[in-house]
């Protein structure tokens, strides 16, 4: 046995013999080192509770299937990123199979924010303005209940202009505006409206230290959209005590390392939220589109991931956990719409909403089997390259039109990897759904 895996065993042993005692640790105030492998512990959370919760989502950016552990189990030689705190919360969670994000970022936030398909905000590619008239999931919240705190902290990347995030209902903004960084160690930090300081702190650290102190302030209900930009390019090499690679030398090495220093600070940021509140928090995990191109691995590589319509790019890992999941360390492959995170949201806070625009609440899969209201799930990227257009999917049966004006049909029950368009041997049965889906796919589109 070498001495890294011997190192691995012997922190898997210890997080086992350490995980009763995580939340006798926790304090309000945690300093920024943290040691990579910590585990998560939600027990406490595992229940319905009356009181209205506590909402936290993560976005992590460029993180796909194919890195990301948990997923695509069946497949060999995939390299996954080692995220403990992840596995975590999926373990006393729920990890979601059939999410469908869209193919680039700013499109998959602006569905998160309004519930609303590309095609109705505008917002199909990345660097799309979302207009400000936007009904945002976050008004919702301070609109229909007694109030929730929100915040926006990370990447925002639906406007060019500092105030909109505030001018959308959300009570508080810092991170950055745009879809990324030039250097995870200089940046610069915007808060509510105005550029604040230059940053030479590495980024995930810093935007959850703004995270922890945003939480740490509240007296009521809080609303967290957590929109980190990791592991998204430039590829790097975060501090060494974040992650497990070692010696990082690759493009994927310095990608899978950002991947689990994300993963630390998410550990990090959940253990600084007292055991009481924490307990009434739910947790929402995904991720806003495909793998890069560039560190994708098969079984999307040799067809495509972030940017196009194909499974690698849109169906993206997805996990809750929390107050109300009571289908603990299930697998749930109902179909989701990253546009139901705002119904979804706005059900769980109490507003009473639990269906708008393109949105529908995935709330009740939480604590029952069976409840799922989508029979279609829909996403699009423009352009008339071979990646590009739009699609639509039932349980078994995924339509694409091209950009270019190819039509295909894939089953994705007997070809998950879409290697073989079936559309011109359909059965009489299979002709109907893509007919059905069609006629849907145009009234989207309307």
């Amino acid at each position: 046995m070498n001495t890294r895996t011997h190192l691995k065993l012997t922190h898997t042993l210890l997080f086992s013999l350490c995980l009763p005692f995580f939340f006798l640790a926790c304090k309000k105030e945690e300093t920024k080192t943290e040691t990579v492998n910590d585990e998560v512990s939600i027990e406490g959370s595992i229940s319905n509770n009356p009181l209205r919760p506590n909402i936290l989502l993560i976005i992590a950016d460029d993180l796909g299937k194919d890195a990301t552990p948990g997923f695509l189990t069946e497949e060999t030689g995939l390299i996954k990123a080692n995220m403990p705190v992840l596995d975590s919360l999926r373990t006393n969670g729920m990890r979601f199979t059939n999410l469908w994000s869209t193919p680039v970022c700013s499109p998959t936030r602006a569905t998160l924010l309004t519930g609303k398909y590309g095609f109705h905000t505008g917002v199909f590619n990345a660097g799309d303005n979302i207009s400000t008239a936007e009904t945002t999931v976050q008004q919702l919240l301070k609109n229909n209940t007694s109030g929730y705190a929100t915040s926006i902290i990370g990447k925002w990347h639906l406007t060019d202009n500092y105030s909109d995030p505030n001018m959308m209902g959300i009570d508080y903004f810092a991170g950055i505006e745009g879809g990324g960084v030039s250097d995870y160690y200089d940046w610069e930090l915007t808060v509510n409206g105005g550029v604040y300081r230059d940053m030479t702190s590495y980024i995930t650290t810093e935007l959850t230290d703004l995270a922890i102190d945003w939480v740490n302030a509240q007296s009521k209900p809080w609303f967290l959209w957590m929109g980190y930009n990791a592991p998204h390019t430039p590829f790097h090499e975060p501090p060494a005590e974040l992650h497990t690679r070692g010696d990082v030398s690759t493009n994927q090495e310095m990608f899978l390392a950002a991947a689990e220093a994300l993963d630390t600070e998410i550990g990090r940021l959940i253990r600084s939220i007292p055991e009481e509140e924490l307990a009434n928090t739910i947790i929402l995990y995904l991720g806003d589109n495909g793998t890069l191109g560039a560190v994708d691995q098969d079984p999307f590589a040799s067809k495509g991931s972030k940017g196009t319509i194909w499974q690698g790019g849109v169906n993206t890992p997805m996990v809750v956990s929390g107050v109300g999941v009571t289908r603990v360390g299930e697998t749930d492959s109902s179909l989701i719409n990253s546009t139901d995170f705002f119904a979804t949201i706005a059900d769980l806070g109490g507003t009473g909403i639990d269906t708008m625009h393109h949105s529908v609440s995935f709330k009740e899969l939480l604590s029952e089997e069976g409840t799922s209201r989508r029979s279609y799930v829909y996403t699009e990227v423009p352009g008339t390259g071979i990646g590009d257009g739009y699609t639509i999917r039932n349980d078994t049966l995924k339509y694409i039109m091209m950009g270019n004006d190819t039509k295909r049909v894939y089953d994705l029950i007997d070809d998950p990897y879409e290697t073989n368009s079936i559309l011109r041997s359909l059965t009489d049965s299979q002709k109907e759904d893509t007919t059905a889906l069609g006629i849907i796919m145009r009234e989207i589109r309307q």
